[in-house]
């Protein structure tokens, strides 16, 4: 079970991330195809800025390094900035993936902007 937890830590997004990233990605989609594709500019930079949120949210609610928070948040962006739906099906099986984290006891914070606390001990 700790493997999978590990696992589900380093590939999970904060659901708020992933799920919000989700419904973001799927609006983008239908305006891109109902204009054609001529609006992708417009989803590159709502991209970008998801990429900022996504690091910060990450970094502060999961619990992420600073190196695994900007990871995560470059493959979002670039995920989202694609103009198919496909990508947001990743985003929605990366907060799948971190919500099990959170609720199997991963991420152990007190409050946002704390230090994360030590993991429990097994005797």
């Amino acid at each position: 079970m700790g493997a999978n937890r590990s696992l589900m830590g380093r590939l999970g997004l904060h659901p708020l991330a992933g799920f919000g990233v989700f419904a973001v990605d799927l609006m983008l989609f239908g305006k891109e195809t109902a204009t054609a594709f001529t609006t992708w500019p417009i989803s590159v930079a709502v991209a970008v800025v998801l990429a900022f949120g996504v690091r910060y949210i990450q970094r502060e609610l999961y619990g992420d390094s600073p190196k695994a928070a900007l990871g995560k948040a470059i493959v979002v962006g670039v995920l989202t900035a694609i103009p198919t739906a496909i990508p947001g099906l990743a985003t929605a099986t990366g907060g799948t993936l971190g919500a099990a984290y959170l609720l199997l006891g991963g991420a152990r914070r007190k409050h946002p902007g704390e230090p994360a606390l030590p993991e429990k001990e097994t005797p």
